[in-house]
């Protein structure tokens, strides 16, 4: 689970929505750096940001 992974060790029933999209920026967002790509199209960082949640997230470790 990508919360526990983020540093979230709590009920995951107790998972604000506040968190849920820090973690989904971190992971999804900043992490494969679409904000990059949303300085030249916002559409087509935000269809690769669904795309990824929507597939997973990848680490490279």
């Amino acid at each position: 689970m990508r919360a526990r992974a983020n540093g979230y060790m709590g009920d995951m029933r107790n998972l604000t929505r506040d968190q849920a999209l820090k973690i989904l920026e971190a992971d999804y967002w900043y992490g494969p750096r679409f904000d990059q790509v949303a300085m030249i199209s916002h559409s087509v960082a935000a269809e690769l940001c669904d795309t990824g949640v929507n597939m997973g997230a990848i680490n490279p470790d």
